[in-house]
């Protein structure tokens, strides 16, 4: 996503800069800042609604680029395939090797899972790489997003959502049984493909609206749509931040019922509602996320969602980091941000980008 919009109508320069807010948030998640208020480390608890953030701009994405290219032929999978893989594999492999030999944890099966992006569809013990549980729903995505949008342009998008109950259903079924696979109800609507479907749904909505206008693109001058995306996703991390008030013993609102149908269902709705506003109306935050300083940091901010948590793990067992977080809290966390930040900023510069070119030159894979 390096091309200016004008030579790349399928460009929007502030949802390059959203993918900086949405690994930040996730940071934050994990690494929290200390708060006097018991309200304030609350809504942290929340802030790994970053991933519902990547979801849906993943469904408006794939959507916006492939919906009207889409063809059955083998040239027009490898070209999509050989793009996917370029954008997350290679930066995945190096990180998920470095884990792995950091763990000695060399078990040919965890080995398997954990190479093949399936991962994620066993218990959480399978990860060498925490928040990679999120790239096996987005392989699963990629993998089924020809067949989602074939059925959309086909027939309509609520025979593709309906078949996606459908599976959902049965992945529900599968998850009752004596089994690791697919393991809980709750780990199916937590970490899967099946139970997150819907946020990717409402990012192809979006991108369905998007389309019918192409062509026809004119900033507006209100803001309405941002702001009201925003507050609605304020609205929604504040009353999950409230369910963790009256329920202590929950590590975040989404270990709940009312906290995954809020997360899962609701959340996406005005996230989609903030994106449209980015692309749509002269706002300061679209003007702010499309500049050089957010491009930079939203094209590596998957380097910093995958690399964060070992960092974090990693430092903060030695007796240094141990002795920095006693010692210094708030400034400890700000210093490891900043860290993992610059951290992933070279390793884009130096491995991803390059890597990524060079695989699609070599396969050919032109950007769609």
């Amino acid at each position: 996503m390096s091309e200016s919009s004008k030579s790349n109508p399928n460009f929007f320069p502030a949802l390059t800069g959203v993918r900086a807010i949405a690994a930040m948030l996730v940071f934050f998640h994990h690494l929290h800042l200390s708060f006097f208020s018991p309200f304030a480390k609350n809504i942290q608890k929340e802030l790994h609604i970053g991933v519902t953030m990547f979801f849906v701009l993943s469904g408006l994405l794939i959507t916006y680029r492939y919906y009207d290219k889409i063809e059955f032929s083998k040239e027009w999978f490898k070209k999509y395939f050989v793009n996917r893989f370029a954008r997350i594999y290679p930066v995945y492999f190096l990180l998920v090797t470095m884990a792995i030999i950091a763990q000695h944890n060399f078990n040919i099966v965890f080995l398997i899972k954990n190479y093949s992006l399936t991962h994620a569809l066993f218990n959480e013990d399978n990860r060498a790489i925490s928040p990679s549980w999120s790239l096996t729903v987005e392989e699963c995505f990629y993998l089924s997003a020809p067949f989602i949008l074939y059925i959309t342009k086909k027939f309509n998008i609520f025979l593709s959502l309906t078949i996606s109950i459908i599976l959902l259903g049965i992945a529900i079924l599968i998850s009752h049984g004596d089994t690791t696979f697919l393991h809980t109800p709750h780990f199916v609507f937590s970490y899967t493909f099946f139970g997150r479907f819907f946020e990717f749904y409402v990012g192809a909505f979006l991108a369905l609206q998007l389309l019918s206008r192409k062509g026809k693109e004119v900033l507006a001058k209100g803001v309405s749509k941002t702001i009201v995306g925003f507050l609605g996703i304020s609205l929604i991390v504040t009353i999950m931040a409230f369910i963790n008030l009256s329920h202590a013993e929950l590590d975040n609102a989404t270990d709940s019922i009312i906290g995954i149908v809020l997360n899962n269902i609701f959340l996406p709705i005005p996230i989609a509602l903030f994106y449209w506003g980015l692309v749509s109306e002269h706002s300061l935050v679209s003007k702010m996320l499309s500049g050089k300083l957010f491009d930079l940091l939203g094209k590596s901010s998957y380097v910093l969602y995958l690399l964060h948590k070992p960092c974090i793990t990693l430092i903060g067992r030695t007796n240094v980091g141990h002795d920095l977080k006693f010692r210094y809290g708030n400034l400890y966390v700000m210093g490891m941000f900043l860290f993992v930040v610059l951290l992933s900023i070279l390793i884009y510069k130096l491995y991803e980008e390059p890597l990524n070119l060079a695989i699609r030159k070599k396969f050919k894979s032109n950007k769609h």
